[in-house]
């Protein structure tokens, strides 16, 4: 293929410097080539002869021939009369890099954004009935979903009715009918910010768009798309939402002056800066509603907690949705009337997150144990361990073993009972708890309560006993029972080479003679076994070759 592009370079040239082509902010374009596919633009119908004659020249010299069967002429603009240009036929639809143009905007963005739309869309059926927690589906949405809008957004503006259809449908597949949920504005900001890291669909498309234009030009650019856009939308000819986040952007580029970096100006520079900037004045500036609630608390300590890389995707979405409370919890969904009460069915008490993880029927016995767990780890006494540190993580511990194992614990216990089952014994809890994976070089005893007193202070004899009894018996425990599918899998695996070796034996001697009453003398040799044999078979009248000796039997 290099070869082949340095033989068609000497056309590209010839072409520009014969034809007009384009004027488009003051850069002349002839020529559109990628590989063997070459596109050629012309001023007007009268530039169509000399592109024959620079055409069949070159065939003529390079012995290449142009394929007539795919080549189409697409007029753009007005004509009075449509252009001729045998024998190649004129069409209205033009596929170029699998963008497809057309004389009119509107159906260019059809063409090119409904089989995306459609596309993403099957996509999201296809997933739904994954078992995938929210964390897990943001990232196929962001890496494999919307991964099919990038390469067209950097050439078409997507319009804001399929922005709204995409919108509509991701909002079905990423939630699944849940009653409460964070608003927009939440899932668009980053984790560490208590967001979701999700991408917002049109500021990413346009930010690929305006990033597109400004690699390629840098010459003050940016000016030159705002005013080309800004006629846009005058003009009538365009409805003013579909360019209206291409046209924010560029404001803020002109007035940030970002255009002086040049290539240095990447596309998700762009979009945070339209995040950050252009949305000052929209709703997205608004603090997070939990934020609202607890301005006394130290939220970027909560962010940073709840998204330690060691906690498993699961276990991060359900410590997600207990600190923005959205757990259909009696009193949210008395909120909203569609709860009659919001009182504990159980024990009378208001229905919370914090309740069901702390003081729900048997829950209160399990908040009781992990309450003496982390006191034994942090030799703190165990009443300083309080509920908020559930749904108002802004804790920090030293050392990092010991803040990542008061972490890792508290993420548990609220996926097991949240999400996992409510009503679970305590026995079992702790067995899950206990058997559950292990976040860097933490800690968990099963044997804190021996000689612990409600009041104790965490004393470090306990702790020494649990770290000695507790943890050698888990941890032994625990590697035993994890090697027991490991053993049985080998054992079934020898048993079954056992069986194929013996098949392969008897294959190998089914049309075998068995030779028995040779007796064999001391010492004897296999020289020797072998004139044995032949001369007790030769009186039979068989005559032996060496291949037909296989070996003797003891």
């Amino acid at each position: 293929m290099s070869l082949f592009v340095i033989a068609l370079n000497p056309l590209l040239e010839y072409l520009h410097q014969s034809l007009t082509g384009l004027n488009l902010q003051n850069t002349r374009l002839t020529t559109l080539s990628y590989a063997d596919d070459v596109n050629i633009l012309l001023y007007n119908d009268l530039e169509i002869p000399r592109m024959w004659q620079i055409l069949h020249k070159f065939e003529e010299d390079s012995g290449l021939n142009i394929n007539i069967s795919k080549s189409r002429v697409l007029p753009l603009g007005k004509w009075e009369n449509p252009p001729h240009c045998p024998p190649l036929l004129i069409t209205d639809v033009l596929k170029i890099l699998d963008v497809i143009y057309s004389s009119n905007w509107n159906k260019i963005q059809d063409l090119n954004w409904n089989p995306i739309v459609a596309n993403i869309k099957g996509k999201l059926q296809t997933s739904y009935p994954r078992e995938n927690c929210l964390n897990n589906r943001i990232l196929i949405l962001n890496t494999y979903i919307l991964s099919l809008l990038w390469y067209v957004a950097q050439v078409i503006p997507i319009p804001m009715n399929y922005s709204r259809q995409l919108q509509a449908a991701i909002t079905w597949y990423l939630w699944k009918g849940a009653i409460f949920r964070v608003p927009l504005s939440t899932a668009i900001e980053r984790r560490e910010e208590g967001g979701l890291d999700f991408i917002h669909i049109p500021t990413k498309c346009a930010s690929l768009l305006v990033s597109r234009y400004l690699k390629q030009q840098t010459d003050n650019i940016a000016a030159k798309m705002f005013t080309f856009f800004q006629n846009a939308l005058q003009s009538g000819t365009k409805n003013d939402t579909d360019f209206d986040y291409v046209h924010q952007i560029l404001k803020s580029i002109n007035s940030l002056q970002l255009p002086n970096y040049g290539n240095q100006i990447s596309t998700r520079l762009i979009y945070r800066l339209y995040l950050e900037t252009v949305c000052n004045a929209s709703p997205f500036d608004k603090p997070m509603r939990i934020m609202s609630y607890y301005p006394q608390v130290n939220w970027n300590r909560v962010w940073t907690n709840i998204t330690n890389k060691l906690i498993p995707a699961k276990l991060k979405t359900s410590w997600f949705k207990a600190v923005h409370d959205i757990y259909p919890t009696n009193l949210q969904l008395y909120k909203i009337k569609r709860s009659q009460t919001m009182l504990c069915s159980i024990c009378a008490q208001i229905d919370t997150v914090t309740h069901r993880l702390t003081e729900y029927n048997k829950v209160k016995e399990i908040w009781y144990k992990i309450q003496h767990i982390i006191s034994i780890w942090l030799n703190t006494p165990y009443t300083s361990i309080q509920p908020s540190m559930i749904t108002q993580p802004d804790f920090h511990y030293l050392p990092s073993q010991k803040h990542n194992a008061v972490i890792w614990i508290i993420s548990n216990v609220v996926f097991l009972i949240m999400d996992y089952n409510r009503e679970m014994e305590m026995e079992e809890f702790m067995e899950i708890l206990k058997r559950s994976s292990s976040v860097g070089k933490t800690l968990v005893y099963d044997d804190v309560d021996s000689g612990l007193n409600p009041d104790d202070d965490g004393a470090v004899f306990v702790m020494n006993k649990a770290k000695k009894q507790g943890f050698e018996k888990c941890n032994a425990t625990g590697k035993i029972q994890d090697l027991e599918p490991s053993m049985h899998h080998v054992v079934n695996s020898l048993e079954c080479l056992e069986r194929k070796v013996d098949y392969l034996e008897n294959q190998n001697r089914r049309n075998n003679i068995v030779i028995y009453g040779v007796h064999e003398e001391n010492r004897e040799r296999w020289e020797e076994t072998e004139d044995l044999v032949r001369r007790v078979v030769a009186q039979i009248g068989i005559d032996l070759v060496d291949s037909d000796l296989r070996g003797r039997t003891e």
